[in-house]
């Protein structure tokens, strides 16, 4: 008998329990969550084959990459949003490029998940999400003052948007007799406010 020391281990990423299901057929009386298994592996084939007859189809590859994303089929994910930003690196997806940012940072993949939110600045400097994310990133690298560069320049954004919307509501409170409402922070500048008091 060998023992357990003698075996070569070898790391096998992504196993999920829905890559080895037979396919299955709906039937009366099956609970939500085999109905949605049963939706998601359906919808995965036919979006496959979707590719095969065109690698380019990019709606495609944004379908799937965001199928994967929410079965937590993050390397498949990110091949994906990788595939979408090859197709044109020139005009690339924003919105792609941001999610493929979060995903890196669930893998663990820090480098370019900064260098992906980096570039992702470069075309949207004002983009708060991608601010506030990549200030996080740099506060897990302990580059604090990098951190707070970006969360201040998200927190001015937001600020920003914030008055604009008090002028809207002013504008059109003037003919009203109500009395005025003030404005809440939204949710993103109040969770930056508790991000900067951690920093700073």
């Amino acid at each position: 008998n060998r023992s357990i020391v003698e075996y070569d281990w070898k790391w096998i990423p992504d196993i999920k329990r829905s890559d080895y299901l037979v396919d299955m057929k709906y039937e009366p009386g099956m609970d939500f969550a085999e109905i949605l298994r049963l939706a998601m592996k359906r919808e995965e084939k036919a979006l496959r084959l979707k590719l095969a007859q065109n690698p380019q189809d990019k709606n495609a590859q944004l379908e799937l990459g965001w199928l994967y994303y929410q079965a937590n089929k993050l390397t498949q994910a990110n091949q994906m949003y990788s595939m979408v930003a090859k197709m044109d690196p020139e005009n690339p997806d924003t919105e792609a490029m941001l999610l493929q940012a979060i995903i890196l940072g669930e893998l663990r993949k820090t480098l370019q998940e900064e260098k992906t939110y980096e570039r992702l600045l470069e075309l949207q400097p004002e983009n708060t999400e991608a601010l506030i994310n990549i200030g996080l990133v740099y506060m897990r690298n302990k580059l604090v003052p990098r951190a707070v560069e970006q969360l201040e320049k998200a927190k001015k954004v937001l600020l920003e948007n914030v008055k604009r919307e008090q002028k809207k509501l002013e504008r059109a409170s003037e003919d009203d007799d109500d009395d005025d409402v003030p404005l809440q922070d939204p949710p993103d500048l109040v969770n930056l406010k508790k991000h900067l008091g951690m920093c700073c």
